[in-house]
């Protein structure tokens, strides 16, 4: 009798909602479509950096980058590019891989991004979740190209903090005319 009744209950759960329903999509990366014939930008420089509460810092090659937890648990770098040049527009076309110091990749990113415009003829790319599979305290390089530049910048991974990932940042404030653009290596406090 009680396998009558457990059968049915199972195959609901089954077919239903076992893990809940209506849950947010897994966090990505802010990827988007360029515009159909958009000609490509010109880019003099790639900076690869982070951006929190709204502004962009470059990591500092052999600085400690903290990994974030994602939605789903695994960990990620947190990333954005930096982009100087012309022809810049809303969306760009990029290449970002996440690598162990040999050169092995651990992960990629090869969607277009999200562009805003960061003052000083200078763009940056929203968030790149890159999935970190490797051990805390071990080098790991990033290398990015936009447009023919190329950047790379090697980090140790730090300790993770819960993040959640799937939250939209808020978009690139634009520089006040007497506050400074964007913040750098050179006058940021380091990535710890």
């Amino acid at each position: 009798m009680r396998l009558a009744l457990l059968l049915p209950a199972l195959a609901a759960a089954a077919s239903g909602c076992g893990g809940g329903c209506n849950l947010p999509p897994p966090p990505s990366s802010e990827t988007c479509e360029p515009a159909p014939g958009a000609p490509a930008p010109t880019i003099s420089a790639i900076e690869i950096g982070r951006r929190v509460d709204g502004v962009f810092t470059a990591i500092a090659e052999d600085s400690v980058v903290e990994l974030v937890t994602g939605g789903q648990g695994a960990d990620m770098v947190v990333a954005a590019l930096r982009l100087t040049g012309t022809g810049v527009g809303d969306c760009v076309a990029q290449r970002t891989r996440l690598e162990q110091p040999d050169g092995d990749l651990i992960s990629s990113e090869e969607a277009p991004l999200v562009v805003r415009p960061a003052g000083d003829g200078r763009h940056v790319t929203g968030d790149l979740l890159l999935i970190y599979y490797g051990g805390w305290g071990q080098q790991a390089r990033i290398r990015a190209e936009v447009g023919g530049a190329r950047a790379e910048v090697l980090f140790w991974a730090g300790d993770r903090g819960e993040v959640d990932a799937a939250t939209a940042d808020a978009p690139t404030p634009d520089a006040a005319p007497d506050a400074a653009p964007d913040a750098t290596s050179d006058d940021a406090a380091p990535d710890a």
